[in-house]
Order: C-alpha cells, then sequence, then structure tokens
C-alpha cells in the first residue's frame, strides 16, 4: 500500500507523554509526565485562536499544532506532547493510513 506521507519528512523529535499522579511526604499530589514514546514526526500546521473575556477584560491565546508522526499502539486524547520544552494537551488521534498518524494539540497544557 502507498502511503501519504513522505517518511523523510519527519524531522522533528516529540515526546508522547502520560500524566501521573504521585503523593509526597506531606500528602499533596505531585503531578509527573512518564515519556512513553519518543518519535520524529513533521509539523504540519500552526493556527492560533484567541479569546477575549470583555467582563474580565483579559485576553487568552491557545495555539494548535498538527504533527504526522508513525503509527504507535495507544497513544489517546488523553496524553501530552512535549515540542521544544512546551507540553500540548493531544485533542485528536486520526489514522492516516497503515503508517502513520496525525496529531493535533494545543496549549496552554
Amino acid at each position: 500500500m502507498n502511503s501519504t506521507v513522505d517518511a523523510g519528512q519527519l524531522r522533528e523529535i516529540i515526546y508522547i507523554q502520560e500524566k501521573s499522579g504521585d503523593m509526597d511526604e506531606l500528602g499533596f499530589c505531585k503531578e509527573t509526565f512518564k515519556t512513553l514514546y519518543r518519535l520524529r514526526s513533521q509539523k504540519k500546521t500552526v493556527s492560533l485562536k484567541v479569546n477575549e473575556g470583555l467582563k474580565a477584560n483579559r485576553e487568552s491565546s491557545t495555539q494548535y499544532l498538527k504533527f504526522i508522526c508513525r503509527k504507535r499502539k495507544g497513544i489517546t486524547n488523553k496524553m501530552f506532547i512535549l515540542y521544544n520544552n512546551v507540553r500540548y494537551n493531544i485533542t485528536n488521534v486520526y489514522d492516516l493510513d497503515d503508517f502513520f498518524l496525525e496529531l493535533t494539540a494545543e496549549t496552554p497544557c
């Protein structure tokens, strides 16, 4: 089967992470992230959405990224992507074909 993605274009390194909560010695919940996969990927698109709160007189923005990477078992939208030392929430996992996935991610985390 012919693939729609050129594997030579996968030049960016991303880390697929899972959040876990541990208790410290004082009994407080401490969130940690465990890296499950290190993948080569292609950053497909970048978009920015700005939300303005008129009553609160504030502004927030969300950055959306799409990554094309090789398919791995168990990647879900409950996981995170670490890319350039920024952690992104995975919002969508889409199968492109038998070999590749498209991951849509957003920040802030």
